[in-house]
């Protein structure tokens, strides 16, 4: 099934695997459509599926699985559809199913327009609707992160991603905080602390593409595989970045970057832009705003210091963080770790496809244990991943019913959130931890089977109807939620 040269010619006559391929595009509310040599295929065209020496069937080149973005007037004619995409998290929401194939030449002639008008409207739906919200919703969580002083360790890239928002978007973001911020509704400080953080992560990008052109450069010229060279000159941009070296064409580089990747423009000197305010008496004067971006630009380029300097700079006064990186050197540096941008989609797919063929599968106990392998592997990366979290509690839970019948020596759990303390099976456990995390986020479809959990499994219909009570308070138009917490109530 799909294409190996480049759509020329398209495979469909593969029923097992057109099987697959509908009910995952149900699944991920993508669009079935035609290609222009008349196959009818549900996701990319470009998606192949082979049958292994093995008998066992592969989806492979699953990179444009979603949508991509509606294409802005000077862009028509570019190539941005092929990595411009829609994240699945959206998807999945919309109310109308997208086609894969939008602006490619794998779609037929007199289905494109549709889809372009399709896409088009979610892209304004996502711009217009679903990042104002998260903006406002963002700033309750800072206040709530000031508050609790968590704010320097709050991923907001996880954030993001949980509402459908890709990272390119964090200028849009910003630009609607500061519609928000006439409105007053929390104080300037927790408007500065959520630019901040918008800022931080824009700023911390930037400084990782400058960093990797230099190296290349760097490379380039030396020919010498030894790392010395290429920490020395990592550890002096760090420098840069702070203010701390000389070095006078990092930050407007940085603020061009801005400019090109998040259409945000950047007013120099910004330094004082990333302080963290209001936070408590006793932390004022700590730099908590230039350590979370260090922090930032730590994790995205790899560099670990050694543990003394850690904990020297993350806990210090203003002044004292600024002699501390002027000081830095390539003595503070243990190693500068590869960074291999991790294709969740991948993993989160294979995961619904193991779930799916698991009930009709010969030996669906490893299916299933394939879906939680592929599930505990998204999570692990990105733990705040709500749709990865329902769907891993899931698989624990029918690979536990799975042995209803014939218990096993898994290790057994006690919990006493729930009344009397009860033993769990460590499937059931894990699936009561995870859809309890991914209700604590505000997910709505958590919520409804978390509250449906902690009410047949363990008894407590208070505790459910209390989830689904905070539930309808974080989503009031969720239609699901309201239905199912009138049915507890009555």
């Amino acid at each position: 099934m799909g294409s190996d040269d480049s759509g020329r010619h398209v495979l469909d006559g593969n029923e097992t695997a057109q099987g697959i391929a509908r009910t995952l595009a149900e699944r991920f509310n993508l669009a079935s459509h035609h290609t222009p040599c008349g196959a009818q295929v549900f996701a990319c065209a470009d998606l192949e599926a082979h049958v292994g020496a093995d008998g066992r069937l592969y989806l492979v080149d699953l990179a444009r699985l979603f949508p991509p973005e509606a294409k802005a007037e000077e862009e028509h004619g570019s190539c941005s559809h092929l990595v411009r995409l829609l994240r699945p998290e959206f998807v999945i929401e919309y109310g109308r199913p997208l086609c894969s194939d939008t602006y490619s030449k794998f779609l037929r002639r007199d289905e494109s327009d549709a889809a372009e008008r399709d896409v088009h409207g979610a892209t304004v739906h996502l711009m217009e609707h679903i990042i104002p919200d998260f903006v406002e919703d963002l700033v309750e969580q800072v206040c709530i992160a000031t508050a609790q002083l968590q704010l320097p360790q709050f991923d907001l890239k996880a954030a993001l991603h949980e509402r459908g928002i890709n990272l390119r978007h964090l200028g849009d973001c910003a630009r609607s905080l500061g519609e928000h911020q006439d409105r007053e509704d929390y104080g300037e400080p927790i408007y500065q602390n959520t630019r901040a953080l918008l800022l931080t992560e824009m700023v911390a990008r930037c400084f990782c593409c400058i960093l990797n052109e230099q190296q290349r450069q760097l490379a380039a010229i030396t020919q010498v595989p030894l790392d010395g060279a290429f920490i020395e000159r990592h550890v002096q941009l760090v420098k840069e970045l702070f203010g701390m070296a000389e070095g006078h064409a990092l930050w407007p580089t940085i603020a061009r970057l801005a400019t090109e990747k998040y259409h945000f423009t950047i007013t120099l000197p910004c330094l004082a832009a990333f302080s963290f305010r209001n936070l408590s008496s006793t932390v004022t004067a700590r730099a908590l705003g230039k350590w979370r971006l260090l922090c930032r630009v730590r994790k995205l380029t790899g560099l670990k210091l050694r543990r003394a300097t850690l904990a020297l700079l993350s806990d210090c006064t203003e002044q004292a963080f600024d002699d501390l990186v002027g000081k830095l050197s390539s003595a503070d540096v243990i190693c500068v770790k590869e960074c291999v941008k991790d294709m969740n989609v991948v993993h989160s797919s294979e995961g619904v496809l193991f779930s799916l063929m698991a009930p009709k599968s010969a030996d669906p106990e490893g299916m299933w244990r394939r879906a939680i392998k592929k599930y505990e592997h998204v999570l692990a990366i990105n733990p705040a991943n709500c749709f990865v979290r329902c769907r891993a509690a899931d698989a624990y839970l029918q690979l536990a019913a799975l042995h209803a019948e014939a218990p096993t020596k898994a290790c057994r759990r006690t919990t006493q959130a729930h009344g009397p303390p009860r033993l769990l099976d460590a499937g059931v456990y894990r699936a009561y931890t995870h859809l309890a995390e991914a209700a604590a986020c505000g997910n709505a479809e958590a919520a409804c089977q978390y509250a449906l959990f902690v009410r047949d499994d363990l008894g407590d219909a208070a505790e459910a109807a209390r989830t689904l009570a905070d539930a309808a308070q974080r989503t009031p138009g969720n239609a699901a939620v309201r239905g199912l917490l009138r049915e507890l109530v009555e």
